[in-house]
């Protein structure tokens, strides 16, 4: 078990580094109260894609197949991502046409962040088998 929290530790802080990079560039780079808003979107989507990740990382553990959860992981981290930030999103601010606008940003960077964690994760994964089977 502890071998297991180790490796999903190490997943959540590169994705977490990935996301806060980014972020930071893309505040960096917006002008005037675009900055602002996309800080605060940036907590906003960062807690529904740790959400998304760990999520998408449980499920993942279901699936017995080391090959099938490489390919699995990244759809269903976007799917979790996406549902659960139009959902949560919608209940905060209403339903709005900007809201498809303002996540696909992010929705792109959490693609991008689920591959490398499955790419990640695959050998990680193996070595926590290893691990676990050993006495």
């Amino acid at each position: 078990m502890p071998y297991l929290i180790a490796a999903l530790g190490l997943r959540l802080t590169l994705a977490g580094l990935i996301y806060i990079g980014t972020t930071a560039i893309w505040v960096n780079n917006a002008r005037g109260w675009d900055s602002l808003s996309l800080f605060a979107m940036s907590f906003f989507f960062g807690g529904i894609a740790l959400a998304a990740l760990i999520a998408a990382m449980v499920i993942g553990r279901n699936i017995s197949s080391r090959l099938l959860r490489l390919v699995a992981h990244p759809p269903i981290a976007l799917l979790l991502f996406f549902l659960l930030g139009y959902v949560i999103a919608g209940s905060f601010v209403g339903m709005q046409t900007d809201m498809i606008k303002d996540i696909l940003p992010f929705l792109g960077l959490i693609a991008v962040i689920a591959v490398i964690d499955a790419l990640i994760g695959y050998p990680l994964d193996g070595w926590v088998a290893r691990k676990q089977s050993t006495p």
